[in-house]
């Protein structure tokens, strides 16, 4: 199952999530359908606003800055993107989005990797990725920022976050299941197939309050890790 998104008002919030403020690993996977190829919107974030919050953490569909495009953005300490891979969506198609970064790296692309499909892409960078993540009391969101601005239209489903940098092996194991293969400093794991409740089986007490959202069916994975 999945949650859908109208484009208008709906979301889900998470509350803030502790053990990402300050991090230097983080990676992220959900799958995404989009209504259409091109948005402006907030996929997933941990942020008050993405129009200058200092903490910003998004990932966007977009070309990053809140112009409206087909790229995956990530946008980090800044409201302009800090890596971004173009012209990756269509409309109406399930695509597996990840974000792996790891402060600790001696270059950006060391720093930050993006995955679509379980695929590495080819980053376009601009500015130097941080060496860690802001702290904030900012929430985590999915289908829109803290300020219910930039609200995405589409579909996402089996959302797991941890504080670690997966390797491009893990990423792709993680893609075919909607269980999580890694447990280890796995903070959150929503399927989003339970409704209104958006519940945390991480063991981390992250649970999602869903506004607006709706269930509908989801991606093609098994439930077992491969």
């Amino acid at each position: 199952m999945a949650l859908s998104f109208d484009g208008v008002d709906d979301k889900v919030d998470f509350g803030d999530i502790n053990a990402i403020d300050g991090s230097s690993l983080l990676t992220v996977c959900v799958w995404y359908k989009p209504t259409a190829a091109s948005d402006a919107a907030v996929i997933w974030g941990k942020v008050a606003s993405v129009g200058g919050d200092a903490a910003d953490l998004v990932l966007w569909h977009g070309v990053g800055d809140g112009s409206v495009g087909a790229d995956f953005a990530f946008v980090m300490g800044t409201t302009a993107p800090k890596g971004r891979v173009a012209g990756i969506f269509s409309a109406g198609v399930w695509v597996h989005l990840a974000i792996v970064y790891d402060g600790g790296g001696a270059a950006n692309a060391d720093r930050l990797k993006l995955y679509v499909n379980g695929v590495a892409q080819t980053v376009t960078f601009s500015g130097t990725i941080p060496a860690s993540i802001g702290s904030s009391a900012d929430t985590v969101t999915i289908g829109t920022d803290g300020a219910n601005a930039w609200d995405l239209d589409g579909v996402l489903a089996h959302l797991k976050v941890w504080t670690a940098a997966l390797t491009a092996a893990e990423v792709a194991q993680e893609m075919e299941s909607a269980r999580p293969a890694r447990t280890a400093n796995l903070v959150q794991w929503s399927p989003l197939d339970d409704g209104v409740s958006a519940k945390d089986y991480s063991g981390s007490g992250n649970h999602g309050t869903v506004t607006g959202a709706v269930q509908i069916a989801g991606p093609p994975v098994s439930y077992g890790s491969e």
